[in-house]
């Protein structure tokens, strides 16, 4: 079967290490012939592969002659400028006060962040739009979302090339030319050495744990999370995506949205341990989620996914143990429980009575050990497609908990129950939910930190 990218010719900056180099193999493994640039690059093929499937350059990204050199090697030896440019090469200094920066870093900063792109730009977009369709990925950064105290510069060349990379989306929309910006949180790269102020060589296991208790899934970004959003950036699949920001800080499989997991924001019964179905049920209505169902779980029910609609799910009583985004077919349902979901790209949250699960349409998971014991059941009047009462918010104040309990509510349309996960594509089409089902129109919730709005957002560019 031919590969993704089959055919196609990608450019990548910062190609020897970190994302860069997870960018580059997996593009090599979906069919493209890639041509990579790094400053600590020797001419020749890339280690590991033939010449003709991936090549590097020795450059200095913040060079225009550098970039010259990209285009006359690429046209030289794969016989035409690159279609597909990836953006990864990127510089920081360490943590500190942005009045401590000297200006050397600060010059170094914008010339490496910010400068190498105006000069790739000014050589290749000329020659990629002779071309026809063309794909722009830059490796920007959630601090260009989300900045931080001790990155003040830092901050100011991603937000600068975020904005950037959206003004030529626009500029170039005509020329079938797309523009893409990924902004990943903490990544397991040398650049997390830079941050922390220290050499090369292994991070301190203190610094890696408070960076991981720092984001929600509990780990840092790794070289394939970021690859496999460039890659669907890159192919022909998104050619009608274009001036988005996708942050990678939670993305797990088959979706190009985050899992949010709020923990402890339902109030509990102080002796029971208990949430409401009668008050979680007025919240979620009250932002336009609508409650279809209160399942009391058995100890472990079946992997799946829904195609058409993002889902929350309230943890009103007990604790369970939940895998998301690793979809498990196995017809024993007990089967896969355990080990394999971060292995696989997937993450396990335990929940308790008070959390809320924000999940995009289309990742699979899987609800097991749950506790205190006991069968499934629905407790929620109807058939778990609706509340069939004519009194919701009575009907479920009259609900008994027992077991491991949620209640699940949607935005948009109905459920369906699919095995396996689904396809990232397709589900990215989903529009967004215009409010959060706790934070309404915050910032806190998925208002500003899932990117685009489906459909409609899709079709302005």
């Amino acid at each position: 079967m031919p590969g993704r990218l089959e055919g196609k010719i990608a450019l990548i900056s910062g190609s020897t290490q970190g994302f860069g180099r997870g960018i580059l193999e997996t593009f090599v493994r979906e069919g493209a012939v890639v041509l990579g640039m790094d400053l600590q690059a020797v001419d020749g093929p890339v280690d590991g592969y033939p010449e003709h499937q991936a090549y590097q350059i020795k450059a200095n990204v913040a060079e225009e002659e550098s970039w010259k050199k990209a285009l006359s090697t690429s046209i030289a030896r794969f016989g035409h400028a690159p279609s597909i440019v990836v953006h990864n090469a990127g510089w920081s200094y360490p943590n500190k006060s942005g009045l401590d920066v000297t200006v050397d870093e600060f010059d170094r900063l914008f010339n490496v962040n910010v400068r190498s792109i105006y000069l790739a730009s000014r050589v290749l977009i000329p020659e990629m739009k002779k071309n026809g369709p063309g794909s722009t990925v830059v490796i920007s950064s959630e601090n260009a979302i989300r900045p931080g105290a001790t990155q003040t510069w830092y901050n100011a060349t991603k937000a600068g090339v975020s904005s950037a990379t959206k003004s030529m989306a626009l500029e170039f929309a005509r020329d079938q030319l797309r523009f893409n910006t990924i902004c990943p949180t903490s990544g397991n790269t040398p650049l997390l050495n830079k941050f922390a102020g220290i050499g090369d060589g292994p991070v301190p296991a203190e610094i890696i744990k408070a960076k991981c208790e720092a984001i929600p899934i509990g780990r840092l970004v790794e070289p394939s999370d970021v690859a496999n959003v460039a890659l669907f950036l890159a192919e022909p699949a998104s050619s009608i995506i274009s001036g988005v920001e996708i942050l990678v800080d939670d993305l797990i499989p088959n979706s190009p949205r985050p899992l949010l997991h709020y923990k402890n924001v339902l109030p509990r019964h102080p002796i029971t341990k208990q949430c409401s179905p009668a008050d979680t049920w007025k919240l979620f209505t009250s932002n336009k989620w609508s409650v279809h169902w209160i399942f009391r779980y058995s100890h472990t029910q079946v992997s799946h996914y829904h195609s058409q609609a993002h889902e929350c799910m309230a943890v009103l009583s007990g604790t369970a143990r939940i895998r998301f985004g690793v979809a498990d077919t196995s017809p024993d349902m007990e089967a896969n429980t355990e080990g394999t979901a971060h292995e696989a790209g997937g993450v396990e949250l335990d929940a308790e009575a008070g959390d809320v699960f924000v999940i995009p349409a289309g990742v699979a998971h899987k609800t097991h050990h749950t506790r205190p014991a006991a069968d499934f059941a629905l407790l929620s009047p109807g058939t778990g497609h609706g509340i069939e009462a004519e009194d919701p918010q009575a009907a479920l104040g009259e609900v008994q908990l027992d077991g491991f309990t949620m209640m699940g509510a949607y935005c948009g349309g109905d459920w369906d129950f699919l095995a396996a996960g689904g396809v990232f594509e397709t589900v990215w089409a989903v529009p967004k939910p215009r409010l959060d089902p706790v934070w309404g129109s915050s910032s806190v919730g998925l208002c500003k930190t899932w990117m685009g709005s489906g459909v409609a957002a899709r079709s302005k560019i």
